[in-house]
Parts: structure tokens; C-alpha cells; sequence
């Protein structure tokens, strides 16, 4: 006949298993055999649990003095497969000298499994195609390129600009134009540099010799006379026969730097 050695409480009688399935219980275990014991634990399942789900988390043996309480726990741990219901078992706890005739064995205690959402495998991210996006930049920016370089109005070409300080204003004009230069009477700039040099190109801008695209004015500085005479009579008539649109601009934009006629 079996001899019951220990007291074996379970202060909560039922506990809920997680959304992973797990949870444990603890018994107290009492030795009230009156001698030192080495006792040994197991489960005892009802179906429709399987043993697999539970175990003792404890050593295989352990010595128990009389009258001394120790703590026993118990690991749940349900797989994905169990089904949502309250499964019971039993806790045995025996003298490992004596397995057969001296044992106890608590009452039935339960763990529940509530229903669980089926686990979903998370959507891999989508693939990293960050080269397609390189690729396709590098080809915008290599066509672009192509499109520029091909349709890129080629710069103007330089054109040397004539050197026409010394020489008369009659003369220069002429000499302006066929270089692909304008020239406006407007902005004629005026500058006393001797009787020599009275109705002659003194200065100019751009300089002689130098490069400009064509199109652009030359603005020439011309002598004049201390008395403000710029065109004397005889250069006048002949600027008159040979270039008559520039006489006209000249007599009516600087009309005192024209010598008179004489008496």
C-alpha cells in the first residue's frame, strides 16, 4: 500500500497559456513523511494533453528535510497545433529510494489554451533595386548630355578688330563695316590731341589688333580743335559725296563739331 510523504498545494488552480502558448505553475511541496526525504517529480497528463506539452523544471532529485516546504514549478508549453480548450493534469511526487511505495500525488490542476491567431509569415520587403534606378539616371543624364552637345549653338567666332587709330574718320568707317562691326555717331567720344590730328581717330574701344565677335560697336574717339572742331569743311564734303547717311547723323547729332563753310 502507498504512502503518501509529502503536501502538495497549487496556489493557482488554473492559469492561461499566452499568445506563444506558454505559461507554468508552482506547488509547494511539503515534507511531512518525519525523515529527511530525496524525492523526484513528475506529470501526469489527462488526455487529451500530451506529455510532451509539460515538464518539471526542477533536478531529478533533490534532498527535503522533514517538515520543510520547497517550491516544484511546472514549464507549459503548447505548440501551434494545440487547439484552444482547458486541458488538467496531476503533479507525483515520490521518494526516489522508494518510487513504488512512497509517493503523493496532488490534486488535478488546469491550464487553458485560448484561440490563437494563426501566425502570418511577415511579406518580405520588396528586392532593393536600387541599380535599375542608377542605371536609368545614368542613361537620362548620358542622353541629355548627347541632346546638349548636339544641339548646343556653337559659340561665335572671334574676328580680329582693324586698326584704325591715325586715320581719318571718313576713312575708319568703312573699314568698321566690312570687319562686321557697327558704329554709332551717338556715342562718338571727342578729345583735343593737336592740329595734326583734328578729325582723326585718336583712340578707340575694343582696340586695334584685338579679337571681338562680330556685330559688336566700336566706339572711336576723334581729335578735335582747341575751338571744338571735330570734321573740318573739306572732310565733311567728302563724307557727304561718299557716305551721305553718316553726314546726316553727323549734322544733326553733333552739328557744332562741323567746321563751317568759309566765307
Amino acid at each position: 500500500m502507498a504512502t503518501s510523504i509529502v503536501t502538495i498545494d497549487a496556489p493557482d488552480k488554473v492559469v492561461t497559456c499566452d499568445a506563444e502558448g506558454s505559461t507554468q505553475h508552482v506547488f509547494n511541496v511539503k515534507n511531512t513523511s518525519g525523515r529527511a526525504l530525496t524525492i523526484g517529480a513528475k506529470v501526469l497528463v489527462d488526455a487529451p494533453a500530451e506529455e510532451g506539452w509539460l515538464h518539471v523544471d526542477a533536478p531529478a532529485e533533490q534532498e527535503l528535510d522533514d517538515n520543510v516546504l520547497t517550491q516544484i514549478p511546472v514549464k507549459i508549453q503548447v505548440p501551434a497545433e494545440g487547439a484552444p480548450d482547458r486541458y488538467t493534469y496531476r503533479l507525483l511526487v515520490y521518494s526516489a529510494r522508494r518510487a513504488g511505495e512512497e509517493f503523493t500525488e496532488s490534486e488535478a490542476v488546469a491550464f487553458e489554451v485560448p484561440k490563437r491567431d494563426p501566425k502570418v509569415d511577415p511579406v518580405p520587403p520588396p528586392p532593393n533595386r536600387w541599380w535599375i534606378w542608377a542605371a536609368v539616371i545614368a542613361g537620362v543624364l548620358i542622353i541629355g548630355g548627347l541632346l546638349t552637345w548636339k544641339f548646343w549653338p556653337e559659340p561665335e567666332p572671334l574676328v580680329a578688330v582693324p586698326d584704325l587709330e591715325g586715320q581719318r574718320f571718313d576713312l575708319a568707317l568703312p573699314k568698321i563695316q566690312q570687319a562686321g562691326f557697327i558704329f554709332d555717331v551717338a556715342n562718338l567720344q571727342r578729345k583735343q590731341a593737336g592740329d595734326a590730328n583734328v578729325g582723326k581717330v585718336v583712340d578707340q574701344d575694343p582696340p586695334g589688333n584685338s579679337e571681338a565677335k562680330k556685330g559688336v560697336e566700336i566706339v572711336l574717339t576723334v581729335g578735335e580743335s582747341p575751338k571744338g572742331v571735330v570734321f573740318p569743311y573739306q572732310v565733311m564734303q567728302k563724307m557727304k559725296l561718299a557716305q551721305p547717311m553718316i553726314y546726316n547723323q553727323v549734322i544733326k547729332t553733333i552739328p557744332r563739331s562741323v567746321e563751317p563753310a568759309p566765307e
